[in-house]
């Protein structure tokens, strides 16, 4: 027993407990340094949001320049605007066919009347082809004649628009789609049921509101109410140039008959 009792007395001596306190108070302060360095740290996602230019909360700012004007515009597309290179170029028009690109030297769009002729430029398609194998980049626009009712085109030789073209057009009902009823000659030789909406009329109005209710704003000069060369666009490649648009024409309206096709050339 006393050699117990020595043992007990040995391990609860007061030498052995101051011992092991600095021991576990220096476990604790590991411990504290631990929590607080994951309760305090930064998180990634924050420190990114902060540090990079384009995060939530950061608006883009937009600079806005008068390319041209006033003058008479209308039924613009996105495909009015392209790039040629690295610099935004347009086409559009309405009172002739105007062309214009953004010269980064003067930070100003510098403009040119490419087509004259009255009520030309509606529905301006551009496009650029670089060819490699001269090195240069060409241009390439399909619009819309009003007044003649018509589809233009303009191209650049050597980077110089050349005069414009017209697009040749077969006559109406020569080149109509693959359509059952329109090539069954029973259905042609029968009046067709008339359609209580005037498509034709809906057409005008939207495409020419001078026709409208803001009759007095209209410009001094007349358009084609149906023609060829509509809602145009263009592409290029190595091999040609394809323009699509819409001919709206009219077959023969006692039948109540309409091209209203779309078409490619």
């Amino acid at each position: 027993m006393a050699y117990q009792s020595d043992s007990i007395k040995h391990l609860a001596s007061p030498e052995r407990r101051g011992g092991r306190a600095p021991s576990l108070l220096a476990r604790v302060g590991l411990l504290l340094a631990l929590l607080s360095t994951i309760f305090f740290q930064p998180t990634p996602t924050s420190s990114k949001a902060l540090s990079e230019p384009g995060a939530p909360g950061v608006l883009p700012t937009w600079t806005l320049l008068t390319v041209d004007g006033p003058r008479y515009f209308t039924n613009m597309t996105d495909r009015s605007l392209a790039f040629r290179g690295e610099t935004p170029c347009a086409a559009y028009g309405g009172d002739g066919l105007y062309f214009a690109c953004y010269n980064s030297a003067t930070g100003s769009w510098e403009s040119q009347v490419l087509d004259n002729s009255v009520g030309v430029g509606q529905y301006a398609a551009l496009a650029f082809y670089n060819n490699l194998m001269t090195g240069r980049i060409e241009g390439y626009i399909s619009y819309y004649d009003a007044m003649n009712g018509q589809l233009k085109f303009m191209y650049t030789n050597y980077q110089v628009w050349q005069p414009p073209i017209v697009v040749p057009n077969p006559a109406p009902g020569t080149l109509a789609a693959k359509n059952a009823l329109v090539n069954d000659p029973a259905y042609a030789a029968e009046p067709a049921v008339e359609d209580d909406r005037d498509f034709a009329s809906e057409m005008r109005a939207l495409e020419s509101p001078w026709l409208g209710p803001n009759a007095s704003a209209s410009p001094d000069f007349g358009f084609e109410g149906e023609g060829v060369g509509k809602f145009t666009s263009i592409a290029v490649d190595s091999k040609g140039v394809y323009i699509s648009y819409y001919d709206d024409r009219t077959i023969d309206a006692n039948l109540n008959s309409y091209e209203r096709n779309l078409k490619v050339a």
